[in-house]
Parts: C-alpha cells; structure tokens; sequence
C-alpha cells in the first residue's frame, strides 16, 4: 500500500510539474523600432513608451506574454517579420501586396489620418494644391506611399516623392529642409512649432501583424483582441486620446489659424455669472469655474504663449451673446441650447467642451411627461431655448434666478423648472429647495465656447485646443467645482439640528437656574464641572483643542480677580470661559479638523461659530452675559474683529477678558500645523496686540502672568 501512495505521489509530482513548465509564459518577440509618440525607447536601458507600447502591455494581461524587444528601422523589422525572425510588429496598413505575405488580424489596433505638413515660413506652398508642384515631399515607405502617389495624380499635382525607410531620417530631412513637405501620420511632427498642417489626404486602419507561418500565436491574438472588445470596449478611443491629441494637431496650425494668431495678442472672453460649475465671479472679482482652468491649459498643450486673456463677467446670456456680435468680445462661455438658436444669434459654437443631461425639476408626484409651465432663468437664454425647443407647448414664465425659478416651483407658481446635471444635485442639497424631486430628460445637452459667424481662425484654433486636451479634462475639472454650488448656512444647520439646539438650552438653562438656586461654594463648583464636561465634549471635536475651554475658563477667573472682580462676577467670567466656544458644535468636523489651509467657504463656516453660540446661549435669562461670551470674544480692540466688527468699550468687559485669555492658550498649545509656541515669541506676540486685538489693560494683566510663569506651566501640557 506505501508503495501504491509513492507511486501516486511521484506521479502527481510529475502532473504538477509539467502543469507549471505549460504555465510558464509565452516569450513574444516584438519589432520595436522608433517612433514619435506610437512607440519610443527602441534600444536597451531607454524607457519605453507611446501608443503601441501600451497595447502590448494590455494585451499581455490576457494572454500572459512576455516579451522580447528586437530593434531596427522599420524596413528591417519588416524584413524580419517575413524572414520570421520576429513574431509582431505594429503599425502594418492592410495592402493587397501585403496579403499572403504578414498575418493580419481581425480587429485593427487603431486607425490613422495622414496629413501634409509644410514649413510654416515657407509662402511658396498654400492651400492651393498646385503650388506643391516640382516640391519634394518625403513619406515613410509603406502603405502611406500608395496613399500619397493617388492623391498627387488624383489632383495632377507633378511632385517628387521621396521615401525614407527610418522615422528618424524623414524628420531629419523635414528639419534641415532637404525636403518642402512631410507626409506624416497624426503623430507626425510633434513638438515642431515651424511646422503648419496643409491638408489630409487619405485615413487607414493600422494592426498588429503576426509572422504568417505563426497560425497559433495569431489565434491567440484574435482571442485577446475579442476579450479586449468585450470588457474594455473604450480602451482604444481613451489610448488615442490620452496619446495623440498632443499630436499633429497641437502645433501644425492651419492658414487661418496662422493668420488669427498673426494678427491678435488677446483674447476678449466673456463668461456667464452665477453659472458655476462652469463659469462665475469670485470674491475677488477673478474668474473661476471650468473656464479658468481649462482654457489657459488649452493654450498651454498648443504652445500659444503670447496671447493675453482678458475675461469680461456678465449677469445676462443676452448681453454677452449682444457683446459677441458686436465684437466687443472674441469669444463667449458657455453657449448652447441647440444649433439653429445659435444661428439665429450669429454664433459659431467649438466641438462640445462637455455634453450633459438635463434634470427636469418638479414638486410632489409630477411624472414629468406632461408639463403645462416652466420657470426660466431670464438671464440664461440657454434654458429657454432648451425649454422652447423641447417643450413647445408649455407656458414660459421668466425669474431672475436660478433660485427664484427653484421658488416658483416649490410654492407651485409654475410647474417645473430645468437644471443642468452639473448644477442639480448640488443646488438641491439646499434647505429651501429640498421638497422638489428631480427626473433625467432624453434630451442632453451641450455647452461650447462661440465665436462670430465667419471667424473660421479663432473658431478651428478652439477646437485644436479642446482636441489637445482630450475630453477627460473637462469632465474632471467640473466636479472640483461642483460642491461651491451648495452653501450649507446657518439656517440649514439650526434647521437640521433643531433637538439638538433645543436640548443644549434646556440643560444649559437648568444648570444656571440651579447654580443660582444654590447657596453652597460646594454646590456651585459642583455646577461648575458639570458645565466644564460639556466644554470638553466640544473641544473633543477637536483632537488637538482638547482641555482649551477649561484653560481659557481659568486664565480669564484669573485676569477678573486681578482687575477686582469679586468672586460672584469670576465664578460668571469662568462660566463664560467654559462656553465661549459652544457654537463649534454646529461646525462640521472636518472643517475643525483640517490640517491643510482652510478654503475661503470652510473659514466663514468657522466664523460662524460665535453666531451659533450666542444663539445658543442667548435664551439663558438668568445669566445673559453667557450669550456675550461666545459671541463677542473674537472681536478685537480696534474693530476688525467679527463677527459684528464692535471696537473698544463697545466689546463688552467679559469678552474683552476672554479674547485676551484664548489667544494666550491658542499660541501655547499645539495645534495641528504647528507645536507649542515659545514663551517669549507668545509674549511678544501679546505685546504688539495690545490696542490693536486687545484691550490694553487685559493684555497687561495677561503678561504679569506670563512674567511670573518662570517655568512655563500656563500652556497645554498635553
């Protein structure tokens, strides 16, 4: 029997090796020569990259190849594939001379325009194809040289062709002028800001060809392919845009492109306000939006880098459009709802910069199928031609708002209102609006810049640019604007946390009619810790604020009992200390928390908080200087504090005394972008604020203390 389960186990053995031997990968052998942006790297220790190179990468998750890179010029590693010396090579057009010879598979592996590409300095070569004759045009010898020869006798053009077996040469010869015009694929002369893009003459589908005796490794490339299709069946469209929209089209300018840039050093946009996440106004009166980001990389990916931008804001789509005809502006953002409205306005819109549903927007049950009226925004046209277009039956009603249509819905003045994708979920988030319910239209949208009817130049150079930056640009920059559309404010946090506001005051209120109900110093120091727990269950929101009310709390008792405070009015100051900071409960935790600098919309949500407080507090009638506290004690001595901007005596005395004694504790504990503060560097800083962020005799008070503190001992010891 031991014998028997040796037998077996050798022979298992023997099973499991042979199955990892087939398991092992299959070694490819890959004609790899050097070209712009398809492939580049063709020799050891390069880095490798381009189109092609990542097609080979992705194909070998299906298939588990590796492979082996054999170098040449391209009529060398085709010379190989026959030879069959090399498995692959990439890039093959489909040629009836070709057939028999290579294996072609089923699917191509992208496909390609070839271009004419003259120097832009030289005015002896126009749009006219006659000027080419007697020129010399150079082209890779391929499929390419049959294009090229048709097209030249199709348009009697009598011209030298000149065919060069290497990438690299032709692009030499085209550099040093050895020939007039290279004709190049989408990719051909990258990175040459004297080259000019004189016209197209032919398209092909290119493949990843297989030496022809090599049935199976063909199979298995047909099978790659297929599985490819099915399961990423955008990848080849996003690898042609991630590598050549940089292409051809990046620097070759046409004539009329040529000439707008010629004869222009700026370029006059105006923008829609209130339109965010496309386009809007900032605090600052700057641009923001898609349109900031988008259009200067535009310019950068083409190298245009002397052209100023001027931006011009608009309240109304109409004026704009108004500007636009007049040639006040060269080109306007956003413009759409539909071709023939645009027409009617003299208007020429790009290429889609993004295309986007439509959000019918509505109270109650409304199916949405049937809509007698909507509310329109009279400022954005847009939404009218789109409500006119689609909806022709339906009353109109203007508003001069996005918000006042939201308005007119909710209160049931009209029926229903629309909302770009973009804009929808976030504007709804609002408070006010959250009773109306949203539904997709079937008919989508899209926004583009425009210029006037007749500006080809400007009109082809745009849509070079948006070209340039693929289409995935756009649709990542919008989202980091979309959050600006919803403002969570003051009314939505009380709102939504009524019980919560409603509790904090009932027990605040019963703790000092008790505090002032008891006779006892024990009673009332008892009271006093049960308001020190709140104060720390709100500074625990904060890991690095911990214990800061009840500093506070202590430094202020001690500034009162230095000015002469008796003990009623410091047990009052050190009640004040230990709520000067309730309103932090109704701030995000993520505001509180952040480690990076605070956006503009996170740091007005933290200046909220005295506001939040005072609210709070301000129902507490046997002690209403609590409600004082918390509100006043980032007011500063000559009136630029907030959130009420009170100067000198005008602050009260209390908060006066707090401010002074935060300050001291926010610079002597650690925070999370800086460690404690020095003693001397705290008290310089107390010093140059006294009159300015503090009353002076406070803050002298407050540097007594920090005087007799020889061993520092006033700070967060944590």
């Amino acid at each position: 029997m031991k014998r028997i389960f040796s037998i077996l186990f050798f022979i298992w053995i023997a099973v499991l090796t042979q199955t990892v031997s087939a398991e092992e990968p299959a070694v490819v052998r890959v004609g790899y020569y050097e070209n712009e942006i398809f492939q580049e790297g063709a020799e050891d220790g390069v880095i490798k990259r381009g189109y092609a190179y990542e097609y080979y990468r992705k194909l070998s998750e299906y298939t588990g190849w590796k492979y082996e890179y054999v170098y040449g010029s391209y009529n060398e590693l085709y010379q190989k594939l026959l030879d069959g010396e090399i498995d692959f090579l990439a890039g093959l057009a489909k040629t009836d001379d070709r057939k028999g010879l290579i294996g072609y598979p089923a699917a191509a592996m992208g496909s390609e325009t070839y271009s004419l590409i003259k120097h832009a300095v030289d005015e002896s070569i126009t749009s006219d194809l006659s000027t080419l004759t007697d020129k010399r045009i150079g082209v890779l010898d391929g499929a390419m040289v049959g294009a090229l020869d048709k097209f030249l006798k199709d348009h009697g053009v009598n011209a030298t062709v000149v065919t060069f077996g290497d990438y690299q040469d032709l692009l030499d010869a085209f550099d040093n002028n050895v020939i007039n015009v290279i004709a190049a694929e989408g990719s051909g002369t990258y990175g040459r800001a004297h080259a000019e893009l004189l016209c197209t003459f032919g398209s092909t589908d290119y493949y990843l060809c297989v030496n022809i005796r090599n049935k199976e490794l063909l199979k298995e490339l047909n099978n790659a392919q297929r599985k490819l299709a099915a399961e990423e069946p955008f990848y080849l469209y996003l690898l042609r845009m991630k590598y050549y929209p940089a292409a051809i089209s990046s620097k070759a300018f046409s004539s009329d492109e040529q000439e707008w840039l010629k004869y222009h050093d700026t370029l006059k946009i105006g923008y829609l306000k209130n339109y965010l996440p496309y386009s809007d106004m900032d605090e600052t009166g700057n641009v923001t939006g898609l349109l900031k980001d988008l259009l200067p990389s535009m310019l950068e990916a083409m190298d245009i880098q002397n052209l100023k931008i001027e931006y011009k804001a608009y309240d109304s789509y109409d004026d704009m459009i108004a500007d636009l005809e007049n040639r006040t502006l060269d080109v306007a953002f956003p413009v759409g709802g539909g071709i023939y409205f645009l027409e009617e306005n003299g208007v020429s819109p790009t290429n889609a910069v993004l295309y986007s549903r439509t959000e019918l927007i509505y109270r109650g049950m409304h199916s949405g199928d049937e809509v007698s009226s909507f509310a329109v925004n009279t400022n954005n046209r847009m939404q009218y031609y789109y409500v006119k277009a689609n909806f022709p039956n339906a009353e109109i009603v203007e508003f001069s708002s996005t918000e006042d249509c939201l308005a007119a819905v909710r209160d049931g003045r009209v029926q229903a209102t629309t909302l770009n994708e973009f804009r929808a979920g976030s504007i709804l988030k609002n408070r006010r609006f959250r009773e109306l319910s949203m539904k997709p239209l079937p008919h989508s949208e899209e926004r583009a810049f425009g210029v006037h009817v007749g500006n080809s130049g400007l009109l082809k150079l745009l849509n070079r640019g948006l070209n340039v930056v693929g289409k995935e640009r756009p649709e990542k920059i919008v989202y980091n604007y979309v959050e600006n559309l919803y403002s969570y404010t003051l009314y939505d946090m009380f709102m939504d946390n009524q019980w919560l506001f409603a509790l904090i005051v009932a027990a605040l209120a019963a703790l000092v009619t008790w505090f002032f109900a008891r006779k006892s110093k024990r009673e009332r120091e008892r009271l006093i810790h049960v308001v020190a727990s709140l104060a720390d269950a709100i500074d625990a929101k904060d890991a690095y604020t911990n214990g800061h009310s009840r500093r506070v709390a202590e430094y202020s008792r001690e500034i009162a009992r230095r000015f002469g405070y008796d003990e009623n009015a410091q047990s009052k100051v050190y009640m004040m200390g230990l709520l000067h900071d309730v309103g932090k409960i109704g701030v995000p935790d993520a505001v509180i928390n952040k480690t990076g600098k605070l956006t503009d919309e996170e740091f007005e949500m933290i200046k909220a908080h005295p506001g939040i407080g005072s609210r709070i507090l301000e129902n507490i009638r046997e002690m209403p200087e609590l409600s004082a506290g918390a509100r006043w004690h980032h007011e500063r001595y000559n009136g630029r504090g907030y959130p009420d901007g009170l100067a000198g005596k005008d602050i009260p005395e209390e908060a006066r005394i707090i401010a002074v004694a935060d300050a001291y504790d926010a610079m002597s504990s650690n925070r999370s972008y800086r460690n404690t503060l020095p003693q001397e560097v705290i008290r310089g800083e107390i010093e140059k604020g006294k009159g300015g962020q503090f009353d002076p005799t406070f803050a002298d008070i407050m540097l007594a203390m920090i005087d007799e503190d020889k061993d520092y001992n006033m700070r967060d010891k944590r």
